[in-house]
């Protein structure tokens, strides 16, 4: 097509609406977009609607060329500024890969601090296609040293995981041992690719954790990630716990009950030591016992929660 008809063709996509003549200049070859930009400049001018001026820098990011991406990385650069956090999100929209893996680094270490966070990074970040975001999560993953917050990139992984990711995953898995929410989601994204080595990692981790409080945050998470657990294990664990008495052993065993043994299926073994112990028992382990005791049907249970409140009511 010539120039003068090209320039007239595009003239009109980008007075009907401006994505659509970004759309289609970034189906032209990189040397012939250029004669889109001032289209777009126009809306991006002091005083236009803020509606147009937002789609001007999208429109930018859809064109692609040097220069387009140049200036939205230059004004991207103060996210405070409003049209900073525009570009910014124009980037990621763009699937730009050195300002995508810079952000994920950012990315990664908002989500040491918890998963309820948005906005922000964040909100720039999700603006990516989930293709781009995996394939800079790979990247991330396989360029960064071991012991780097790498959460966000993990959890992407998890969600298409398979065997060939593993090698990706497992050394910042051992690296996330203190952190028990990259272990959590590192753990996952095994699981995701391989269930069976995900399994025999929980069960290494767990014979290696010296204390009872650790072994039950892993039992808790481990079960959360739907590995096998052992119901007695977790039960003899909690009466090593009941005789502890530190304030992160009551949560321990809040969490044992409610989150593990509360949802798992009890044993033949674990109802008979129930209603065993309960007569003899005192302090923490028998209101542990107790609170197990409504999940088990037993008449003599029954006779000694019923003489409980004979006693109570004198």
């Amino acid at each position: 097509m010539p120039k003068e008809d090209l320039d007239d063709f595009l003239r009109e996509l980008f007075l009907a609406d401006l994505m659509l003549g970004a759309k289609a200049t970034a189906e032209l070859p990189l040397g012939e977009r250029e004669l889109s930009l001032p289209y777009i400049e126009k809306a991006l001018q002091t005083g236009q609607p803020e509606g147009l001026q937002v789609s001007g820098f999208f429109a930018l990011a859809k064109v692609g060329t040097d220069s387009a991406m140049s200036f939205l990385r230059e004004v991207a650069e103060d996210r405070r500024d409003e049209f900073g956090f525009v570009a910014a999100r124009a980037l990621a929209y763009s699937g730009d890969r050195h300002f995508l893996l810079k952000l994920l680094a950012e990315v990664d270490r908002c989500r040491q601090m918890g998963w309820g966070m948005s906005g922000g990074d964040i909100a720039v970040w999700e603006e990516a296609s989930f293709a781009d975001r995996v394939s800079t999560a790979r990247e991330r993953l396989g360029s960064v040293e071991p012991g780097e917050p790498v959460n966000e990139s993990v959890s992407l992984i998890g969600y298409e995981a398979s065997r060939e990711d593993i090698h990706l995953l497992e050394s910042h898995f051992f690296f996330s041992a203190k952190d028990i929410t990259a272990w959590s989601v590192t753990l996952n994204a095994i699981r995701n690719g391989d269930y069976d080595y995900a399994q025999k990692l929980f069960e290494e981790a767990l014979s290696d954790e010296a204390s009872s409080n650790g072994k039950a945050v892993l039992l808790r998470a481990g079960h959360k990630l739907g590995l096998s657990i052992d119901p007695e294990a977790a039960f003899f664990l909690l009466k090593a716990l009941s005789s502890e008495a530190s304030q992160e052993d009551v949560r321990a065993r809040h969490d044992l009950i409610q989150d593990v043994l509360g949802e798992l299926p009890l044993t033949m073994n674990i109802c008979c030591a129930i209603e065993q112990d309960i007569p003899v028992s005192t302090g923490e382990w028998k209101s542990s016992l107790w609170q197990l005791a409504t999940r088990v049907d037993s008449q003599p249970l029954a006779l000694v929660a019923l003489d409980a409140l004979e006693k109570r009511s004198r």
